[in-house]
């Protein structure tokens, strides 16, 4: 009797175990594609790729494992993902054509990573709280790519190498930084980060250039670096230690 109910308490664990698993892997290599996951709770993960033609692809996860994985090599492209509670992560890919990526991780140990390689890109990413950070590195024509990330870790790097170029941080409260290089083309790079461990270095260096930092409380810094072309930047850091440095030049 004794060891029925071990068995039975241990077959009951299992398939508790296995319960919480969610974890999904999808693959599409070549024509419509397109794919849509949605999990709900416990240890979620999730990957997708899909090769060719008129990719699109979301993922939606909802508390305690996250983490993702979307890659998209050809075509439409497009990928979304959404993960709310807990461990988050994420990163998407992408390698041609019309580009597009949005995350969005609402919190605790968010961090993300997106990289576009060519054609017309965006990438956004929004994650709320705890341990942001985030990186996103298109590397030509369409480029944009946006962040936001409101508390506690902040950080952030955004680096587009040609073509359209723009770029926007804005961090709100505890160790922001922020670094966005972009080497040319459309150029224009904003940053506004409110309070606590600030810095934001924006480096541009051919054509439309811009940049615009503003930072409103605790650690500022700020170091701008524009090399060739349009040039302009504006500054603007309001309260504790203050301190920049600029330097343009043609």
């Amino acid at each position: 009797m004794k060891k029925l109910i071990l068995t039975a308490c241990a077959v009951f664990a299992t398939s508790f175990a296995f319960a919480q698993s969610n974890n999904d892997v999808t693959t599409q290599l070549g024509n419509g594609n397109s794919a849509q996951v949605d999990q709900v709770g416990a240890v979620n993960d999730n990957s997708i790729m899909q090769q060719g033609d008129d990719n699109i692809a979301k993922t939606d996860q909802n508390g305690v494992g996250n983490m993702n994985e979307s890659e998209s090599y050809g075509n439409r492209n497009e990928i979304d993902v959404t993960q709310l509670g807990y461990q988050n992560d994420s990163y998407s890919g992408q390698l041609g054509d019309d580009n597009y990526a949005w995350v969005s991780q609402t919190g605790f140990w968010n961090e993300s990573a997106q990289y576009q390689i060519g054609n017309a890109n965006d990438a956004q990413v929004l994650q709320v709280g705890l341990a942001n950070m985030s990186q996103q590195v298109q590397l030509g024509d369409g480029n944009t790519a946006w962040a936001i990330q409101d508390g506690i870790l902040n950080s952030n790097d955004q680096w587009q190498e040609g073509d359209g170029n723009f770029a926007y941080a804005n961090q709100s409260g505890m160790l922001n930084e922020s670094i966005q290089t972009q080497l040319g083309d459309g150029n224009l790079a904003l940053v506004y980060q409110d309070g606590l461990g600030n810095y934001a270095d924006q480096w541009q260096q051919g054509t439309g250039n811009g940049a615009l930092d503003q930072q409103t409380g605790n650690l500022n810094s700020s170091i701008v670096t524009q090399l060739g072309d349009g040039h302009m930047h504006v500054g603007t850091q309001t309260g504790d230690n203050n301190s920049m440095v600029i330097n343009q030049s043609n």
